[in-house]
């Protein structure tokens, strides 16, 4: 497994004290407060007694610095939380090393293992029926098989399960390979978004300040949200 990581140069000289993010935050959220108790008494202590300052005034003003306080505090806690959920998803997303993922992409098959390769593709709707053709790379000759009732979302489909083939269902000889293309139409006639998968495999993966990105060898990279489906 390769995982590869931003690492920190390394520093000889003795190391300076660490101050924790959250004793800080926690320190200016004291410190908010003991201010404002400080301009609260100079302010009792030069108030016209006269006009004395009302009770609910200082009621209020003392929730309303207590309430940022508070704020202050739990924008600290929740922030400790995400750290750990972002961990938690960085160690979940460095086991998908080795697996096989769904990308967006165009297929390709060869004819020696095209019956047991896994066509997939995204509909943005339900279908009336799907055509798919399969194009002879060497000889350019084309061939359109059709899927009824397909559903909205990933849909995987096996090529013997492809029905009505024009002109006549290809040879599926072991040096020739297909390219593969999908059309929709639904039962209103309208053309909805087919967005054609490949499968490849990710080989390492590298965590940045942006987010994950995935190396997938041949295929290049990919960011998660590049990545439609682990397998």
């Amino acid at each position: 497994m390769t995982i590869s990581a931003v690492m920190a140069s390394e520093n000889k000289s003795p190391a300076p004290e660490i101050t924790h993010k959250s004793d800080s935050k926690n320190k200016n959220a004291d410190e908010l407060l003991n201010n404002f108790m400080t301009l609260l008494v100079a302010q009792i202590q030069n108030q016209d007694p006269t006009k004395p300052m009302d009770n609910n005034q200082l009621t209020s003003q003392l929730a309303q610095f207590q309430t940022a306080a508070g704020i202050e505090r739990l924008n600290t806690t929740v922030g400790g939380v995400g750290f750990s959920v972002r961990g938690m998803q960085q160690t979940k997303m460095a086991d998908w090393v080795n697996k096989a993922v769904l990308i967006e992409g165009h297929q390709r098959l060869s004819g020696s293992e095209a019956q047991h390769k896994t066509l997939s593709f995204i509909l943005n709707s339900h279908v009336d029926e799907v055509s798919i053709a399969l194009t002879d790379e060497g000889r350019g000759e084309r061939y359109i098989g059709k899927l009824t009732g397909v559903k909205k979302g990933i849909n995987h489909y096996q090529l013997s399960q492809l029905t009505d083939f024009q002109p006549v269902a290809p040879s599926l000889e072991g040096n020739t390979t297909f390219n593969i293309a999908y059309s929709a139409t639904t039962p209103e006639g309208l053309a909805p978004k087919i967005t054609p998968l490949k499968q490849t495999k990710i080989e390492s993966v590298a965590f940045q300040p942006s987010g994950a990105l995935f190396q997938l060898g041949m295929d290049g990279s990919a960011k998660l949200d590049e990545i439609y489906l682990v397998q």
